[in-house]
């Protein structure tokens, strides 16, 4: 961790006292890689912005998409920042892979709410369900009321614990 204290001073040292040397791009490529390291998100992203006019201006572009898509969770910023490798880079060598990820990431968006309902919400709703099964001992009562009502608990229980999982998502995709 020292270490990439002092590395990060010595790098903006030599940034700023030999502005002319080819190497200076992939040197703030380097110092931004650092800045990441030590989660100084803001500052990696302003050091990888000023390298886009360079010859390093792909790997520039797709990592600030993916500082906007893994750390501020913007992927429809992380989505412009891909596209303008497609657009203004499509010589780059990392033009195919941005386009899949491109796909991955609009195909995940479309089913996004869904799965995010489950993983928030999902534990919660299954334990509610799962501790509501008691009623199934009544499955086993003898007075044949009871032993509908336990039937009719357990079904409804499971309904509403599926229902849940699929309405809430699909709400919430179409009210957005």
């Amino acid at each position: 961790m020292l270490f990439d204290i002092f590395s990060i001073y010595d790098q903006q040292y030599i940034i700023k006292n030999n502005e002319h040397l080819d190497l200076i791009p992939l040197i703030s490529l380097r110092r931004a890689i650092v800045l990441m390291g030590l989660k100084k998100f803001d500052q990696a992203l302003d050091q990888i912005q000023s390298i886009e006019g360079t010859i390093l201006a792909d790997k520039s572009i797709i990592m600030s998409g993916q500082i906007y898509e893994q750390i501020y969770d913007d992927t429809q910023k992380a989505l412009e920042y891909y596209m303008r490798i497609i657009n203004e880079h499509s010589d780059s060598i990392y033009s195919e892979p941005i386009r899949y990820h491109i796909r991955k990431l609009k195909h995940n968006k479309a089913n996004n709410k869904t799965i995010l309902t489950i993983e928030k919400v999902g534990h919660p709703i299954i334990l509610d369900a799962c501790s509501n099964m008691g009623f199934a001992a009544l499955l086993f009562s003898d007075l044949i009321p009871l032993n509908y009502m336990g039937g009719l608990m357990i079904f409804a229980m499971l309904a509403t614990s599926f229902g849940t999982f699929i309405l809430m998502g699909t709400t919430m995709e179409i009210i957005k």
